[in-house]
């Protein structure tokens, strides 16, 4: 992987229906690393993803190659035509600089695991520069069977491992179900923790796949929506994120607005997805590709099993408070060079406010990660935000939140 952050959509035309102008329109809404239109072996075909790969490339997109011939089905059972059918379309597409990896299949059940493990494994053999990828179901309990576990644990320290694939992804979006439902917060929480744990244990990145479509009881997101899923993925570890979905293809029940609508139009939904994903890469997208995830803790309540912020789970931060009364979440970040950055985000879906925080005295100063990527010393570069410094020599530090704002600090601290 490179040092671009991984920001992409999931796939649900077929090449046939893609022109190449499109990728211009996917590099203007932020999109570095999406899943490929989906495609069966063909002379035409092959020419047009060709194309396709070349036009995302001089764009600086890669793709996710939805090719039939390396989807999971078979791989177990008949180990030598599936290869012999992946080695075909790495012999097509494998050296193109635009392909990361061929797309497994989505949300298997535990009757597939047998052939996911054979095709991981052979598509690795035949292509170690590129990485298999498989999506699995949001984390919630009622999927215990569908996995045949008994456990989380047995999900995240076994059974995931297993699949011998480098990546995790999955996808949940119960957390844009109307306004107020704490459930639905609660389980794309829970998602986030169970995943998060598994990347832990296996020492690989996960991807968290969220909503840009309102559909069945999700809502629409707006701008402030599509920020808090953004963001709220980043603050748990999320090395990559995939928006459900991009483009209509047709009216479908009560698929609505989406990024382009069936009409073949930009819809506002464009317009939001495409500013928070440009500004979130000009501020924070090579940082966080930089950055390793320590640990996340809820102000307020606290959702899907994360642990509640209290004084003494961070060693220089020794309070996180709203000022409003609202939910907020306090993440540890550090680099490789050993350095520490917290990370506040203001949790409420709809409401602004004010949050604050207190260091030991031993932070001497406070760098702000800014748009362009740049650090400013919050003492001297707060705008309307707080800041000061006790008798004491405690640095407080406060700042305003849009819903799912997200604000990184780097610690300056005396050794």
């Amino acid at each position: 992987m490179n040092q671009v952050f991984p920001m992409g959509f999931w796939g649900t035309q077929a090449i046939d229906d893609v022109p190449l102008s499109d990728v211009t329109d996917w590099a203007a809404c932020g999109m570095t690393l999406t899943v490929a239109p989906h495609y069966s072996p063909d002379p035409e075909r092959k020419k047009k993803l060709i194309a396709l790969l070349d036009e995302c490339h001089a764009h600086g997109i890669r793709l996710i190659l939805s090719d039939s011939r390396t989807t999971w089905r078979g791989a177990s059972t008949d180990p030598e035509g599936y290869r012999a059918r992946v080695a075909e379309a790495v012999a097509d597409f494998g050296d193109h600089p635009a392909v990361f990896g061929f797309h497994l299949g989505d949300e298997p059940m535990h009757q597939s695991f047998d052939d996911i493990r054979a095709a991981a494994k052979i598509q690795l053999e035949l292509a170690p520069h590129l990485i298999p990828y498989l999506n699995h179901f949001p984390g919630w309990p009622g999927h215990m069977p569908l996995w045949g576990c008994e456990s989380f644990e047995e999900w995240t320290h076994k059974v995931i491992p297993s699949l011998g694939v480098p990546l995790i992804s999955f996808d949940n979006y119960t957390q844009m179900n109307p306004f107020g439902d704490g459930k639905g917060v609660d389980d794309y929480y829970t998602s986030l923790r169970v995943y998060s744990e598994a990347a832990a244990v296996m020492n690989v990145p996960f991807w968290s796949i969220v909503l840009s479509v309102g559909h069945f009881r999700y809502r629409c997101p707006n701008e402030d929506d599509i920020r808090w899923q953004l963001n709220t993925s980043v603050m748990h570890g999320a090395k990559g994120i995939i928006w459900f979905y991009y483009r209509m293809t047709r009216s479908h029940i009560n698929y609505r607005n989406a990024p382009v609508n069936e009409l073949g139009e930009k819809t506002e939904t464009w317009t939001w997805l495409s500013r928070q994903l440009r500004l979130f890469h000009k501020t924070y997208g090579p940082l966080m590709m930089r950055l390793t995830h320590k640990g996340s803790w809820h102000l307020g309540r606290a959702y899907g099993g994360w642990k509640e912020w209290k004084k003494g789970v961070h060693p220089y931060a020794k309070n996180f408070e709203s000022n409003h009364g609202l939910d907020g979440v306090f993440s540890r970040f550090t680099d490789d060079e050993g350095n520490e950055y917290v990370a506040i985000l203001n949790n409420d879906q709809k409401e602004s406010g004010m949050f604050h925080l207190l260091f030991d005295p031993s932070v001497k100063r406070l760098w702000r990660t800014c748009f362009g990527g740049v650090e400013h010393d919050v003492a001297t570069d707060h705008w309307d935000a707080n800041y000061r410094i006790t008798d004491d020599g405690h640095i407080i530090c406060g700042t305003w939140l849009a819903p799912g704002q997200m604000e990184i600090y780097r610690l300056e601290i005396e050794k």
